[in-house]
């Protein structure tokens, strides 16, 4: 018993554990790890209140976005109503014009037994102008 290795291997172990326990070295780990945890734990806190914190900010945004997209929509719709008004305008202004364009040309005829009164072209020319 006393010449197997195991023993002397025992003996060590509880004489090592003797001593951490005479210097403390437990309390030591003991407090190395509640600190560990501890920071993890607030490192976990800090994630949680990140993460909400981005789901309100996402949230917001989109809302914006939701938003603009809605005005986009409106300015697109109240354009293309305008351009719809303005050509209805234009057609009716352009069928006016040709109206009266057309009553006036027609006012404007002559009677197909009278002749339409000189032009310059159609005069002739004074003698002194002939030969030039």
């Amino acid at each position: 018993m006393f010449f197997e290795p195991e023993f002397w291997v025992a003996v060590a172990f509880v004489i090592l554990m003797g001593l951490f326990a005479y210097l403390g070295v437990h309390r030591t780990v003991l407090q190395t790890l509640d600190r560990r945890s501890e920071r993890i734990k607030a490192e976990l806190d800090d994630a949680r209140r990140l993460k909400e914190e981005a789901a309100k900010v996402l949230a917001e945004y989109e809302a914006r976005r939701a938003s603009a997209e809605r005005e986009a929509e409106d300015i697109i719709a109240n354009a293309r109503a305008e351009a719809e008004r303005i050509t209805g305008e234009a057609k009716a202004k352009i069928e006016d014009f040709v109206a009266r364009r057309t009553k006036t040309a027609e006012g404007k005829r002559w009677p197909m037994s009278a002749r339409p009164p000189p032009t310059p072209r159609s005069l002739p020319l004074p003698p002194s102008c002939r030969n030039r």
